[in-house]
């Protein structure tokens, strides 16, 4: 009769269940959240390369007779384009660490037809998740990725041929 009673005594259990799923689940959520903020910094770093190769193709009237008039197209410079990019990803990004976004413009012409190409690059770092796995699995945090790097690039024709 005895053995029963002490069987039916529940008290505690869900405090144990729950102690015992606790680290799987933060691992679940801040899983999701580093990956969230991962796929953010990409999309991200896509728009920079997008904004950086939208200013690479404009033409603008260039002074060059210096009479205050825009006389002659010209493309804005590569060193104003990275700028541009850069400028817009590091604005934006969610960063751990301190890490900066790298622009580079490259020029090309297919079937006669100019284009410029905008690669921006950027080293992502997870702020938790390298750590907790590390400590959770007992591997050593430094054989695990703690960045990646991520690049986008996007190539337009540009506006004014010849240029």
């Amino acid at each position: 009769m005895k053995k029963k009673k002490l069987f039916r005594c529940q008290k505690g259990a869900s405090a144990v269940e729950f102690a015992l799923v606790l680290p799987l689940l933060l691992v679940f959520v801040f899983g999701i959240i580093e990956f969230g903020i991962l796929l953010y910094d990409k999309a991200i770093i896509t728009n920079a390369s997008r904004e950086g190769a939208r200013v690479a193709i404009r033409a603008y009237w260039a002074d060059t007779d210096s009479d205050g008039k825009g006389d002659t197209p010209a493309l804005y410079p590569v060193g104003e384009v990275e700028n541009v990019a850069e400028n817009y990803a590091a604005t934006r990004l969610i960063k751990f660490s301190g890490a900066t976004p790298i622009a580079t413009v490259t020029e090309s012409t297919v079937d006669g037809i100019d284009y410029r190409t905008v690669t921006v690059a950027y080293g992502h770092s997870f702020l938790l998740f390298p750590n907790v796995l590390g400590t959770l699995l007992g591997v050593n945090s430094t054989t695990m990725p703690g960045a990646i790097s991520l690049t986008a690039s996007s190539a337009m024709r540009m506006e004014v041929q010849g240029l």
